[in-house]
């Protein structure tokens, strides 16, 4: 509360006058970066739809965007229209990889109020902080170019990646090469 008196030239001093409040804004503008897609491990073609948060409304100069830490820049949706949340999405590609997705370089520049005023990115304000998004978009693939089958009737194949294998019975392999055989 703020609460005034007037004294004028001959030190005359007033009554006190009603006061009245003053809210002096200065926290973060930007609360969070959030995500609709649950935790979990996402392949090629699977879209992540994002959102950046503000504690109040504000802009985006035109075209901005978001780098992620996969090397992929996404748009920021309708960046010049003032707003408290912000969309953003990104298409998994085929060979991107990170274990845990999070934004790597931010517009540091925001209009608030029509004034410029400067944001950042800490690792509490970040994707990473409200989901655990992992990306794997690598194709299998056999590493070697050869196989034996040793006396024991077993043949072993080497792949670029972990595989697992959820339900019980056989697994089928097609060759489709003669020379293999």
């Amino acid at each position: 509360n703020v609460i005034c008196r007037q004294t004028d030239q001959a030190n005359n001093v007033s009554d006190i006058t009603e006061g009245f409040s003053v809210l002096i804004d200065k926290g973060p503008l930007l609360k969070n970066i959030t995500t609709e897609n649950p935790n979990g491990k996402y392949s090629k073609g699977v879209k992540i739809k994002g959102f950046i948060n503000f504690r109040v409304p504000v802009k985006f100069q035109s075209g901005a965007k978001l780098k992620l830490n996969i090397g992929d820049y996404v748009n920021i949706e309708n960046p010049t229209t003032e707003s408290n949340k912000f969309e953003f999405i990104y298409e998994i590609k085929q060979n991107d990889k990170t274990n845990l997705l999070n934004i790597e370089e931010f517009p540091t520049t925001v209009l608030y109020k029509n004034k410029e005023d400067n944001v950042s990115l800490t690792d509490d304000i970040n994707i990473k902080a409200n989901r655990t998004i992992e990306v794997d978009a690598i194709p299998l693939e056999v590493d070697t170019d050869s196989f034996e089958l040793p006396d024991t009737n077993k043949l072993t194949i080497n792949f670029n990646k972990k595989i697992s294998k959820n339900v019980s019975g056989d697994i089928t392999l097609s060759i489709e090469n003669d020379d293999l055989i």
